[in-house]
């Protein structure tokens, strides 16, 4: 029924565990989501880091950037609202995680490869606005776009911006 039908009662029922137990453990919903998220990301982050090319090393870094995309954009269209739920909270709090701040450094990182002269932490930010979850789903469900297009449109973001800066 998606995350959002999901509450801790039922979550601790299915468990076998008292509502308290998840709640030390977890901390709220959004602690709960980033759990289960917790391996995605990091299966996903070893492809970053050693996976074959063009997400892994050893591509061209615009080709790796809209590698980069695309993986972002499957693990959203797969769990959406799952990275949704994670994100909830206090104001600010997903760009203060760990997995935000790897992506961040990936995104800068690759963006200084590109061109030095890019303002690689302002675009980092713009290009990871590009790939929320909020905002895909608002793509998909209100505007009509599909997964296809959307990699696309971000294909064309990164291209502007490597073409822009030489």
């Amino acid at each position: 029924h998606g995350a959002e039908a999901v509450s801790m009662d039922a979550v601790a029922d299915a468990a076998g565990v008292g509502k308290g137990t998840l709640y030390r453990r977890f901390g709220d919903r959004s602690g709960l989501a980033r759990a289960i998220l917790d391996e995605r990301d990091r299966e996903f982050q070893e492809k970053l880091i050693r996976g074959e090319p063009p997400l892994g090393p050893g591509a061209d870094p615009v080709e790796r950037l809209v590698a980069f995309g695309d993986g972002v954009i499957e693990l959203i269209a797969s769990y959406g609202d799952l990275i949704m739920a994670a994100q909830i909270g206090k104001a600010g709090a997903r760009f203060a995680g760990p997995v935000y701040a790897t992506y961040r450094m990936h995104v800068h990182r690759l963006l200084r490869d590109i061109d030095p002269r890019i303002d690689a932490d302002y675009f980092a930010d713009i290009l990871l606005a590009a790939l929320n979850a909020e905002m895909y789903g608002f793509w998909q469900s209100d505007v009509g776009l599909d997964k296809r297009r959307i990699s696309d449109g971000f294909r064309q973001l990164v291209t502007s911006i490597a073409t822009t800066s030489n």
